[in-house]
């Protein structure tokens, strides 16, 4: 029997109006997933990002193993998350998460308009 153990996670999630988790955004979201610990100094090889679907539900996968902060965005210009200067003001709002090898973790971003 042949049994492997993922190297990556993956994360899923909904995405909510406000923080009391009432009511699902009705508009696509960008949710994206930045690691607390860049790797180098181009943020497209670090961060992972995802379009919500109409229900507001997401899911990344092939998520190395680490420290993470996740956020959605509504209404933003396309990859805008990419420039570190719209991204730091948001990010220490974000939800921290933590991704483990194989492991599945369901979390609800804030979500920035």
């Amino acid at each position: 029997m042949d049994i492997r153990v993922r190297r990556t996670g993956s994360i899923a999630g909904t995405i909510y109006r406000d923080e009391n988790r009432v009511g699902r955004v009705s508009e696509p979201a960008t949710v994206v997933l930045v690691p607390t610990r860049r790797l180098g100094n181009n943020p497209q090889h670090s961060i992972k990002w995802a379009r919500s679907e109409e229900d507001g539900t997401f899911r990344l996968a092939g998520i190395r193993p680490g420290e993470y902060r996740l956020l959605a965005f509504t209404g933003i210009e396309n990859n805008a998350f990419l420039n570190d200067d719209f991204l730091w003001p948001y990010e220490r709002r974000g939800l921290a998460v933590r991704i483990e090898r194989g492991t599945h973790v369901v979390a609800d971003p804030p979500v920035f308009r």
